[in-house]
Protein backbone atom coordinates (compact mmCIF):
# COMPACT_ATOMS: atom_id res chain seq x y z
CA UNK A 1 0.00 0.00 0.00
CA UNK A 2 2.52 2.46 0.12
CA UNK A 3 2.79 3.40 -2.94
CA UNK A 4 -0.99 4.57 -2.12
CA UNK A 5 -0.44 5.86 1.22
CA UNK A 6 3.05 7.78 0.74
CA UNK A 7 1.10 11.18 -0.26
CA UNK A 8 -0.18 10.88 3.17
CA UNK A 9 2.94 10.41 4.87
CA UNK A 10 4.19 13.68 6.76
CA UNK A 11 7.52 13.62 7.21
CA UNK A 12 9.14 15.90 9.94
CA UNK A 13 11.07 18.07 7.48
CA UNK A 14 7.93 19.02 6.03
CA UNK A 15 6.21 20.55 9.60
CA UNK A 16 6.97 24.11 9.38
CA UNK A 17 7.95 26.25 12.36
CA UNK A 18 4.46 27.76 12.01
CA UNK A 19 2.41 24.79 12.52
CA UNK A 20 4.37 23.92 15.99
CA UNK A 21 4.14 27.61 16.91
CA UNK A 22 0.70 26.79 18.60
CA UNK A 23 2.51 23.65 20.98
CA UNK A 24 5.20 26.09 22.00
CA UNK A 25 2.68 28.89 22.57
CA UNK A 26 3.32 31.26 19.16
CA UNK A 27 6.30 31.74 20.81
CA UNK A 28 9.28 32.63 18.49
CA UNK A 29 12.34 29.59 18.28
CA UNK A 30 15.28 30.81 19.23
CA UNK A 31 18.09 29.41 16.99
CA UNK A 32 21.10 29.24 19.26
CA UNK A 33 20.35 26.88 22.05
CA UNK A 34 21.32 23.19 21.17
CA UNK A 35 18.25 22.17 23.75
CA UNK A 36 15.57 23.96 22.43
CA UNK A 37 16.79 22.60 18.88
CA UNK A 38 16.54 19.57 20.04
CA UNK A 39 13.27 19.96 21.94
CA UNK A 40 11.91 21.36 18.88
CA UNK A 41 13.20 18.69 16.43
CA UNK A 42 11.71 15.98 18.43
CA UNK A 43 8.41 17.61 18.62
CA UNK A 44 8.07 17.74 15.08
CA UNK A 45 8.77 14.15 14.48
CA UNK A 46 6.50 13.35 17.56
CA UNK A 47 3.53 15.52 15.56
CA UNK A 48 4.63 14.63 11.72
CA UNK A 49 4.08 11.06 12.79
CA UNK A 50 0.18 11.97 14.68
CA UNK A 51 -0.45 14.00 11.88
CA UNK A 52 0.23 10.56 9.41
CA UNK A 53 -1.61 8.39 11.02
CA UNK A 54 -4.58 10.60 11.57
CA UNK A 55 -4.86 11.02 7.42
CA UNK A 56 -4.49 7.18 6.87
CA UNK A 57 -7.32 6.85 9.07
CA UNK A 58 -9.40 9.31 7.75
CA UNK A 59 -8.60 7.93 4.24
CA UNK A 60 -9.76 4.27 5.04
CA UNK A 61 -12.84 5.42 6.73
CA UNK A 62 -13.77 7.00 3.69
CA UNK A 63 -12.45 4.80 0.47
CA UNK A 64 -11.16 1.63 2.34
CA UNK A 65 -13.95 0.25 4.67
CA UNK A 66 -13.12 -2.36 6.79
CA UNK A 67 -14.86 -4.63 9.48
CA UNK A 68 -11.81 -3.51 11.93
CA UNK A 69 -9.75 -0.32 12.10
CA UNK A 70 -7.17 0.44 14.83
CA UNK A 71 -5.17 3.84 14.45
CA UNK A 72 -2.25 5.16 17.53
CA UNK A 73 -1.70 8.22 17.96
CA UNK A 74 1.76 8.25 19.88
CA UNK A 75 2.27 11.62 20.53
CA UNK A 76 0.70 12.50 23.73
CA UNK A 77 3.22 9.64 25.50
CA UNK A 78 5.99 10.93 23.50
CA UNK A 79 5.40 14.63 24.45
CA UNK A 80 4.83 13.80 27.89
CA UNK A 81 8.22 11.89 28.23
CA UNK A 82 9.84 14.55 26.46
CA UNK A 83 8.28 17.42 28.31
CA UNK A 84 6.69 16.78 31.50
CA UNK A 85 9.45 17.98 33.62
CA UNK A 86 9.27 21.30 31.79
CA UNK A 87 5.32 21.02 32.47
CA UNK A 88 6.26 20.79 36.38
CA UNK A 89 8.45 23.54 36.38
CA UNK A 90 6.27 26.21 34.36
CA UNK A 91 3.34 25.02 36.84
CA UNK A 92 5.51 25.25 39.77
CA UNK A 93 5.99 29.08 38.55
CA UNK A 94 9.95 28.10 37.62
CA UNK A 95 9.87 29.93 34.14
CA UNK A 96 14.01 31.24 34.55
CA UNK A 97 14.83 29.04 31.64
CA UNK A 98 14.06 29.25 27.76
CA UNK A 99 13.66 25.69 28.24
CA UNK A 100 10.74 25.91 30.13
CA UNK A 101 9.22 29.09 28.98
CA UNK A 102 8.78 27.63 25.53
CA UNK A 103 7.95 24.33 26.22
CA UNK A 104 5.93 24.16 29.50
CA UNK A 105 2.79 24.45 27.99
CA UNK A 106 3.29 22.09 25.33
CA UNK A 107 2.01 18.81 27.02
CA UNK A 108 -1.04 20.42 27.27
CA UNK A 109 -1.18 21.98 24.10
CA UNK A 110 -0.24 18.74 22.66
CA UNK A 111 -3.81 17.19 24.48
CA UNK A 112 -5.54 19.72 22.66
CA UNK A 113 -4.11 19.25 19.04
CA UNK A 114 -4.48 15.13 20.03
CA UNK A 115 -8.24 16.22 20.89
CA UNK A 116 -8.43 17.58 17.32
CA UNK A 117 -6.92 14.79 15.17
CA UNK A 118 -9.02 12.41 16.92
CA UNK A 119 -11.95 14.72 15.78
CA UNK A 120 -10.87 14.76 12.45
CA UNK A 121 -11.30 11.44 12.46
CA UNK A 122 -14.48 10.45 14.36
CA UNK A 123 -16.61 12.77 11.98
CA UNK A 124 -15.90 10.42 9.39
CA UNK A 125 -17.57 7.49 11.62
CA UNK A 126 -21.52 6.71 11.65
CA UNK A 127 -21.96 6.29 15.44
CA UNK A 128 -25.35 4.94 14.55
CA UNK A 129 -23.61 1.85 13.05
CA UNK A 130 -20.08 1.27 14.19
CA UNK A 131 -18.51 0.86 17.93
CA UNK A 132 -15.62 3.61 19.07
CA UNK A 133 -13.49 2.44 21.41
CA UNK A 134 -10.56 5.42 22.24
CA UNK A 135 -8.41 3.72 24.70
CA UNK A 136 -5.07 4.62 26.53
CA UNK A 137 -2.56 1.99 28.04
CA UNK A 138 -1.89 4.16 31.02
CA UNK A 139 -1.95 7.21 32.07
CA UNK A 140 0.64 9.88 32.76
CA UNK A 141 2.42 11.86 35.88
CA UNK A 142 6.01 13.30 36.63
CA UNK A 143 8.84 10.79 37.55
CA UNK A 144 8.62 9.11 41.02
CA UNK A 145 11.11 8.99 44.19
CA UNK A 146 12.84 5.92 44.02
CA UNK A 147 13.91 4.34 46.81
CA UNK A 148 17.36 6.19 46.96
CA UNK A 149 15.83 9.36 46.57
CA UNK A 150 16.55 9.69 43.29
CA UNK A 151 13.95 10.59 40.54
CA UNK A 152 12.70 7.69 38.58
CA UNK A 153 11.42 8.33 34.94
CA UNK A 154 10.44 6.50 31.60
CA UNK A 155 8.08 3.78 32.42
CA UNK A 156 7.52 5.38 35.80
CA UNK A 157 6.04 8.25 34.87
CA UNK A 158 2.90 6.06 33.92
CA UNK A 159 0.12 6.52 35.49
CA UNK A 160 -1.81 2.97 36.35
CA UNK A 161 -5.10 4.52 35.71
CA UNK A 162 -5.75 4.65 31.97
CA UNK A 163 -8.82 5.90 30.08
CA UNK A 164 -11.13 4.05 27.98
CA UNK A 165 -14.01 5.95 26.39
CA UNK A 166 -16.56 4.00 24.05
CA UNK A 167 -19.58 5.01 21.67
CA UNK A 168 -21.72 3.50 19.34
CA UNK A 169 -24.33 1.09 19.12
CA UNK A 170 -22.15 -1.42 21.01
Amino acid sequence: LFAEIEPLVVYAKDVPDARLAPLLGGAPLPADDDVIARGVDDLRWILAGDLTFAALAREFLENRREDVMAIYLRGPDAVCHKFWGAREHRQAGNLTTRDVVLFGGTVDRYYEETDRLIGGVVEKIDLSRTTLLLISDHGFQGGRQGLDGSVRSGIWMHRELGTILVAGPA
